[in-house]
């Protein structure tokens, strides 16, 4: 009981201890401006500005290892609402 406490407390502080670690990295390409994004027909398209070099993977969230929603070293990419899962809400412009 006394050794499962202290393996509980142990993993508490090494996530505590993670989260405040990664709080402090800095990458050194960064957004430059805010994202442009368009809504098409069936398809989302977004482009970035980056402090150096394009980003090295833009992808959906639970798309990386698929190859029409994952792009590499590019600042603009496409995404498929049926192939990449994206999910959509339509909204009015105010």
């Amino acid at each position: 009981m006394l050794l499962r406490l202290a393996s509980t407390a142990l993993s508490a502080l090494l996530m505590a201890l993670t989260t405040v670690l990664a709080a402090e990295v800095e990458f050194e390409n960064a957004l430059t401006e805010k994202p442009t994004i368009e809504c098409g027909h069936g398809r989302l398209s977004v482009g970035v500005s980056t402090s150096k070099e394009p980003p090295s993977h833009v992808f959906a969230k639970g798309h990386f290892n698929r190859p029409d929603c994952s792009f590499r070293n590019t600042t603009h990419v496409v995404f498929d609402f049926e192939k990449c899962d994206v999910s959509r809400k339509r909204e009015r412009i105010k």
